[in-house]
């Protein structure tokens, strides 16, 4: 069984988000990545759509797995505070704090992560806590 990790991003985002892909996939080999690429442009509903339907997808037909997305955006990004679709909950995480608080509290099932503000190593931090945060209720 593999747990799955969404991920995708603008064309801002574009070296960043690999650069973090190539980590996770050294780092978390239990999951199959799944990128959409990034887009060519900064149209975010487009991108936050096609995230949360293949995390509600994955969900639905892999029940017993983690299903998380990750959303590299280098502007923009207030747009996308705390937007839910298709069920699934986003929250903007700019630090590791916010993003277990997120995940523990909200459960956020997908990660907005600002890559014009956070370095390689924050956005590896927050991912590691966002992962690894357990739902409380």
């Amino acid at each position: 069984m593999f747990n799955h990790l969404v991920i995708c991003g603008d064309e801002d985002s574009y070296n960043k988000k690999d650069e973090v892909k190539k980590s996770l996939m050294r780092r978390y080999f239990s999951y199959k990545i799944e990128d959409l690429k990034s887009h060519t442009s900064n149209d975010y509903s487009s991108m936050l759509n096609r995230v949360s339907e293949m995390v509600s997808y994955l969900k639905n037909t892999y029940p017993n797995s983690k299903v998380f997305g990750l959303v590299f955006c280098g502007s923009n990004i207030g747009k996308i505070v705390h937007k839910r679709e298709n069920d699934i909950n986003y929250g903007l995480c700019y630090n590791k704090e916010i993003a277990s608080l997120s995940r523990k509290y909200n459960d956020t099932e997908i990660v907005v992560l600002d890559t014009m503000r956070l370095t390689v190593s924050e956005i590896k931090d927050i991912i590691s806590i966002f992962i690894n945060t357990k739902y409380e209720g």
